[in-house]
């Protein structure tokens, strides 16, 4: 070990220091820590397209269970043309039950509707006006 006098007190040089190793955490070659894998909150797109014409100053909405939507209030559509209307998400569920409504006021007519995860569906809602 090579020293340097100071006074009376006998000081380490840098080369007296330990050499790193694999376990050593400030060691810039030891072993790279594992990392989780990223879990994903994504799943397959599951889209809905309405042909309706709501008329000016009109919207659509869906109301239901699953696919992250409530039957206490209503996600607006896309509205993409004068008689066409969009949903469409890629957050992971089983299945799920819906409705559209006029302008989160009024249901279709007819039976709630039926979509799973990844599916596609079109149509054109009915309703009582």
């Amino acid at each position: 070990m090579t020293t340097k006098e100071r006074g009376s007190a006998v000081a380490p040089t840098p080369s007296s220091k330990k050499p790193a190793t694999a376990n050593d955490p400030t060691s810039q070659t030891g072993p790279t820590p594992l990392t989780q894998p990223s879990q994903t909150t994504t799943g397959p797109k599951t889209r809905i397209t309405i042909r309706y014409d709501v008329g000016f100053s009109n919207a659509l909405y869906l109301r239901g269970s699953g696919a992250h939507l409530s039957w206490e209030k209503g996600v607006l559509l896309k509205n993409l043309g004068a008689d066409l209307w969009f949903w469409e998400t890629s957050l992971p569920f089983t299945s799920c039950e819906f409705k559209v409504l006029m302008n989160d006021k009024e249901y279709e007519i007819g039976n709630n509707h039926i979509l799973s995860c990844g599916a596609t569906v079109q149509y054109t809602p009915m309703f009582s006006i």
